[in-house]
C-alpha cells in the first residue's frame, strides 16, 4: 500500500510499505489520489502543495525559437514580437541565430514589449509543448 511521509505537515516522500510498516518516530499516512510531494497534510485530508512563485517558474522555462515562434504564431503574436525584436540589434541577432531561449533572456524582455508579462508566460507555456 502507498503511504505519505509527513515531516512538519508536508509530504516529502511517497512510499509502499506493508500496512502495518510504522517506523518509530516517523509519522505515516496512507495516501490517496489527493496526494503529492510537497502538498500538506492537515490531519484530516491532503491538500495540494503550494503555487510556485512564478519567478522561479521563469527561471525554468526555456524553449527552441521554432517552438517559440509557432507558439507566438499560433497566438497571432509573431508579427508584433519580430518587429520589436528586429528594432534592438542584440535581439535581432539572437532571433534570427539563437537555438534556445530563456524566458528571463534578453531577447524575451525585448519581446515583452509587445505584450504583458502574463501572456508571455502563456507563449513560453504553449512552446514548451510545441513538438517539431
Amino acid at each position: 500500500m502507498k503511504k505519505a511521509v509527513i515531516e512538519s505537515g508536508i509530504v516529502t516522500n511517497i512510499i509502499e510499505a506493508d500496512e502495518n510498516f510504522a517506523p518509530e518516530g516517523m509519522t505515516l499516512v496512507p495516501a490517496t489520489a489527493a496526494t503529492q510531494m510537497r502538498g500538506r497534510w492537515d490531519g484530516d485530508v491532503f491538500l495540494p502543495p503550494p503555487a510556485e512563485p512564478i519567478a522561479r517558474q521563469r527561471r525554468r522555462m526555456e524553449v527552441r525559437l521554432d517552438q517559440f515562434r509557432i507558439a507566438l504564431a499560433e497566438a497571432g503574436r509573431l508579427i508584433a514580437v519580430e518587429s520589436v525584436v528586429m528594432a534592438d540589434p542584440r535581439a535581432a541577432i539572437t532571433w534570427e541565430y539563437g537555438g534556445a531561449i530563456h524566458r528571463n533572456s534578453p531577447l524575451v524582455a525585448v519581446a515583452t514589449t509587445a505584450m504583458t508579462p502574463a501572456q508571455m508566460d502563456t507563449i513560453f507555456r504553449a512552446a514548451m509543448r510545441v513538438e517539431t
